[in-house]
């Protein structure tokens, strides 16, 4: 099966914007869709980079739940999203009923609605090394 090579081009630009001119409208943009979303892919991204482990938040709606928020928890206790990092995880878990904790990418998918499109995550491993590095 051929695989055509994603163009990572535009947003590495958006990136470049972000972190390293500072533009705010572009990290807005970044913090948004890694916020309300893609939030998923950022966290599969940081457990694949670094292995850290994934929780999550619940959201129980007419019986039926979904994925309120994901991100990570480091081995040195904070916890990272595209927000940064937080010593707190409760506004993170403010994002839904019932936190999950614990998880590695394949349990995270079983919460989700679709599999997660491995396009998005290739942009969410470049986004997570950059956030490492503006934090280190």
């Amino acid at each position: 099966m051929f695989m055509q090579k994603q163009n990572n081009e535009p947003f590495q630009k958006l990136l470049k914007e972000a972190y390293s001119n500072n533009n705010i409208s572009a990290l807005d943009t970044i913090q948004e869709r890694y916020t309300y979303g893609h939030c998923m892919d950022l966290a599969i991204a940081f457990n694949r980079i670094y292995g850290f482990e994934i929780q999550t938040t619940l959201v129980v709606e007419e019986n039926k739940l979904f994925i309120g928020h994901a991100w990570v928890i480091r081995e040195d206790g904070f916890f990272l999203d595209v927000m940064g990092l937080y010593s707190d995880s409760t506004e993170l878990k403010s994002f839904g009923d019932k936190v999950i904790t614990g998880l590695n990418e394949k349990d995270l998918i079983q919460y989700m609605d679709s599999p997660p499109l491995e396009k998005d995550i290739q942009q969410a491993l470049i986004l997570a090394k950059q956030i490492i590095k503006n934090i280190s």
